[in-house]
């Protein structure tokens, strides 16, 4: 194994879900930008509030890549959430 140096600090279950909600932020926002997608706000507000949460542990439990990464998907899922719902 090798030493890691004093100032990283991260783990890499925090680099795996930091990139991983990373790349689930970059393919979510081809549904912002698509202007023909349409998605039911019981389905962009539950999944913002659930990525809200995961970013929320993230944070608490020092994983500051996946928190912030997780959070920016939140953000994201509430664009969804205000463009793309369906119309009344």
């Amino acid at each position: 194994m090798t030493e890691r140096s004093k100032g990283d600090s991260t783990s890499w279950p925090d680099m795996v879900f930091g990139y991983g909600q990373f790349a689930f932020a970059t393919i979510l926002m081809f549904t912002v930008i698509d202007p023909a997608s349409v998605v039911p706000l019981w389905t962009s507000i539950p999944s913002a509030v659930i990525i809200g949460s995961f970013a929320a542990a993230f944070w608490k439990t020092g994983a500051k890549k996946g928190a912030v990464a997780s959070a920016i998907t939140a953000v994201i899922w509430i664009a969804v959430a205000l463009l793309r719902h369906p119309p009344a």
